[in-house]
């Protein structure tokens, strides 16, 4: 176990080999119940597990594919792992950087996922807390910038409870909601 950070209900963990079936039983349930898998660091677009670990392994701390681009910045993803029974019930993506593109496109530093089965008992806050303790204690940032889409709810209160204020980014262009938190 590579634990990251943690609080009383979750952990982060890097992604290992052990976690194979739940990540892919991840994916498989965010796609089954409709919903789109963020956060996940391309896990939703791999081959297979095996391919997938073996690209977070070599370029965790560099772009998708290896090269930075525009569209493309550094990034690390890491599950998060309910304590009481080591089930994997959030994924999050964190960019180390931003260009335009990615804060426009993909709304900041924190992209996350909830496992649809355990949504509304307040992991997606939890997880997204730690994600932001990454950011302020080993990036070192000065500020995180998230964002979600206007439908969803239950990740805009997250982001508006955890003390992040809503923000204009693209003059309306793109119909999400951005937030920012000074650090």
């Amino acid at each position: 176990m590579n634990t990251i950070y943690q609080d009383e209900w979750l952990v982060l963990e890097v992604p290992t080999a052990e976690h194979k079936k739940q990540a892919v039983a991840f994916i498989l349930e965010m796609v089954a119940r409709g919903q789109k898998p963020h956060g996940t660091g391309g896990l939703d677009h791999a081959e297979t597990y095996e391919a997938w670990l073996k690209v977070w392994d070599k370029n965790c701390d560099r772009p998708y594919y290896g090269y930075e681009s525009d569209e493309r910045v550094p990034h690390i993803t890491f599950f998060g792992i309910r304590k009481t029974d080591n089930k994997l019930v959030g994924m999050v993506d964190i960019r180390k950087h931003l260009s335009k593109h990615i804060d426009e496109t993909f709304g900041g530093h924190i992209g996350y996922s909830i496992l649809p089965s355990e949504q509304k008992k307040g992991y997606g806050m939890r997880l997204v807390k730690l994600a932001m303790k990454y950011c302020k204690e080993e990036l070192k940032l000065a500020s995180i910038r998230a964002g979600c889409y206007e439908y969803n709810i239950a990740s805009k209160r997250i982001l508006e409870r955890l003390g992040m204020k809503q923000i204009d980014i693209n003059g309306g262009i793109i119909k999400s909601l951005y937030f920012e938190l000074k650090l």
